[in-house]
């Protein structure tokens, strides 16, 4: 170990390094194990452009000598056991680049000290007791292309000039306590955005979107308090394994998969509402990085959970979902993969992985070494054990870099969190189900659309239909269904109440009718009628109304079934009016021109050939004996286009072109003869669009002329208990749903 006190004590080996190092432009001394301060006599160095002591190992206040490095340009200065404030002479390093300082402790600091470094590029003040607000002339940096002063003690609003400064590509501001709206236009050229545990308020503009790669998809849940999947208890328990595939454990518990990609600002929920994972953060001077490590451990009791671990670059959080209130016991797996056994004495033994672990936003463990846990050994079996109290339905395990260990050991930019498995179990008997809320009662077709039960606010009682997310197929389905429900109105009809478009939000609510209660489409205003005779005219009009004509019966069998000699066959699909979100109507059109007769007035030998054909769409003749030159008045090469209205009830439309055998044969040579044509263009009549007015990207129906009613999703979710299938209002009315 070399300490600098040791250094300075020999005054002659001073003189000497000092004489000869005068010219001296960059110095590094970082991944050491330095101990004691800065020597002041460094600030001597004045011709000194770039400092690099990241992890050294030195201590307490950064020399004021140090003010007379006036050409400095690049300050690396992260995991060290700085005391202090940022010093207020270095707001004279004008010429600075990059600044890179985090955990700071015991003095707050602000950010007046930067007001006249507009060459900045980067600047990473991580976990530094920041406090203040951010300067109002930030916009000003216009060589700014890093900003990182997550996890600080700022507050006010943020700078909306912040989000169209063209040079900035990585925003990261989470963690502080930031307030106000966010602004509706952001620079294409920012990549990511982290605006995570804040205090942000209003509604978020568009381009804070659930799919962007830019902004946390969940940026709406993750702020302060955890807002969001507060839902009633599901789960009792959790396990993943991070950052590779689903596997079983000795004991047989099953630890899920968690190995889709993490962006620097991420965050991604599972498909059964289990858990979540986040991940913020950018890896320095790094390029392409895979934030899953693999190895391979034998020898030890479920080995397969260390053969991978998910890394990130800042802050690792995964939350456990829908959980009972109560204890739990929160077991963690890691290991430590890209160093050597500290025995070893090589380079590469010299790298420290250092991060803190908190649970429920408490702190467990501080620099947490996974490498100096085992012992010394790299690849080698860790696991740490908590309890937590669980009281608002979820529970937070965050894993976060403050800064500390080697940042370029085996490679640049290697360091943050690293873990291989979480297993969560709760300490008390489960009153829950532990089903997912897509199991149970609620339905879910091969549309992607989950039926739920609720009660509406003026008390009628509706089947309500969401539509996921994921389903790009039941979107058109969606605007299909809205147009020819609303079109037809019948009081012996299920009928459409109103719908919901938000965002990427919509929802159907239906009139309720059950399985074997066909009574109910009966007018209500008939108070005698034979009940058997209703039944058996209801079951032959769905026979008849049935969306495939093969399914239909003959006109014979009909009035058979009508008259009660024979017995009313089953309904084995949904009618033609309904479905099952299989409607879509469209419109197509055709382009057609003649290219290889002579025009009828040139009155020669080609111009006596002619092209006849029918055109038929969905089977149904549309056109007898199309004569394309004919239809264009007697001129070829001339574009002629021709457009139907057909309906399309079994996800397909046919375009049928047939020769009949009319027309000429062999001018303007032999078999010459059949149809002809030249483009075809099919969209839907009924579509969505979206609203251009302000920041509101709702979208509106267009194409259909009695429009339903609009409900706000907080009214259908109100109305079915967050579409949970086992509200009152289930168990009263359904179990299952016939539309």
């Amino acid at each position: 170990m070399v300490m600098f006190s040791d250094f300075l004590n020999d005054n002659a080996r001073h003189v000497i390094w000092m004489k000869s190092n005068i010219h001296l432009i960059v110095m590094a001394f970082g991944s050491n194990n330095f101990s004691g301060s800065l020597p002041p006599e460094l600030g001597n160095l004045v011709k000194l452009e770039q400092i690099y002591i990241d992890s050294s190992g030195v201590s307490g206040d950064i020399p004021s000598t140090f003010a007379k490095l006036q050409n400095m340009q690049i300050l690396w200065a992260s995991d060290n056991l700085f005391t202090g404030k940022i010093p207020d002479f270095i707001s004279h390093w004008t010429k600075l680049t990059t600044l890179r300082i985090s955990e700071l402790s015991n003095v707050s600091s602000s950010l007046d000290f930067i007001k006249d470094m507009k060459d900045l590029n980067t600047l990473v003040l991580r976990n530094c007791i920041i406090s203040g607000s951010i300067p109002s002339n930030i916009g000003e940096y216009q060589k700014l292309q890093r900003l990182d002063l997550s996890f600080n003690n700022l507050t006010g609003l943020i700078p909306s000039r912040l989000f169209d400064m063209i040079s900035l590509s990585h925003l990261f501001l989470g963690n502080n306590s930031l307030s106000g709206m966010l602004p509706s236009q952001r620079s294409q050229t920012l990549l990511t955005i982290d605006l995570s545990y804040n205090e942000l308020s209003g509604r978020f503009p568009p381009w804070v979107t659930p799919n962007s790669q830019c902004v946390f998809p969940g940026l709406h849940c993750l702020q302060k308090k955890f807002p969001c999947n507060r839902d009633s208890p599901r789960y009792a328990n959790f396990s993943i394994n991070c950052g590779g595939k689903e596997m079983r454990s000795s004991e047989g518990v099953v630890f899920e998969a968690e190995n889709s990609t993490l962006g620097p600002a991420s965050y991604y929920v599972v498909d059964t509402h289990k858990w979540a994972v986040s991940n913020v953060g950018l890896f320095a001077e790094r390029g392409d990085v895979d934030d899953v490590e693999t190895t391979q451990i034998d020898n030890i009791l479920n080995s397969d959970f260390f053969q991978t671990a998910r890394q990130s670059p800042g802050s690792l959080r995964y939350y456990g979902l829908g959980l009972e209130s109560g204890s739990y016991t929160v077991n963690l797996y890691f290991t430590e993969k890209g160093f050597d056994d500290e025995s070893s004495l090589t380079w590469q033994s010299l790298g420290r992985r250092v991060f803190d672990i908190y649970i429920q936003g408490n702190l467990q463990l501080k620099d947490f070494d996974i490498r100096k846990e085992a012992g010394g050994a790299s690849n080698r079996a860790v696991q740490k054990n908590f309890t937590a109290q669980v009281s608002e339905n979820y529970l937070e395990i965050h894993l976060l870099w403050a800064g500390k260990g080697t940042c370029c050991i085996p490679e640049q930019g290697y360091y943050g969190p690293s873990i291989s498995a979480i297993n969560v179990v709760s300490d008390f008997q489960p009153t829950v189900r532990g089903l997912p809320p897509t199991t149970a009662s609620r339905k879910k077709n091969k549309t992607g659309l989950i039926v739920s039960i609720g009660i509406l606010l003026d008390g009628r009682v509706a089947a309500v239909k969401k539509l996921s997310v994921a389903s790009h197929q039941g979107k058109t389905q969606f605007i299909s269904e809205i147009a020819i429900i609303s079109a037809v109105q019948h009081r012996n009809l299920v009928k459409l109440y109103g719908c919901c478009i938000e965002r990427d939000k919509k929802l159907l609510a239906w009139t309720l009718h059950e399985n074997n209660r066909v009574l109910e489409l009966v007018d209500p205003t008939l108070t005698i009628f034979d009940k058997s005779e209703a039944i058996r005219m209801i079951g032959v009009a769905l026979l008849c109304t049935q969306a495939s004509p093969l399914l239909r019966p003959p006109m014979s069998r009909v009035v058979t079934m009508l008259a009660g000699d024979i017995e009313v066959s089953s309904v084995t699909t949904r009618p033609g009016y309904l479905t099952d979100w299989q409607f879509n109507d469209i419109t197509s059109g055709s382009v057609n021109d003649e290219t290889c007769f002579d025009d009828i007035r040139s009155l020669n030998w080609e111009s006596l050939g002619s092209r006849v054909f029918d055109i038929y769409i969905q089977g149904n003749l549309r056109l007898k004996d199309f004569d394309i030159r004919k239809e264009a008045g007697g001129v070829s090469n001339r574009a002629i286009p021709k457009n139907f209205t057909a309906q399309a009830s079994e996800n397909y439309l046919e375009i049928h072109l047939f020769w009949a055998g009319k027309g000429t044969c062999c001018i303007p040579a032999q078999g010459y003869y059949g149809p002809s044509i030249s483009a075809i263009s099919v969209f839907s009549v009924f579509y969505l669009r979206r609203k251009s007015s302000g920041s509101n990207e709702d979208e509106e129906l267009l194409g259909i002329g009695l429009k339903p009613n609009m409900f706000s999703y907080a009214d259908l979710r109100t109305a079915t208990e967050d579409f949970n299938p086992e509200n009152d209002a289930a168990r009263k009315f359904v179990n299952k749903i016939n539309k």
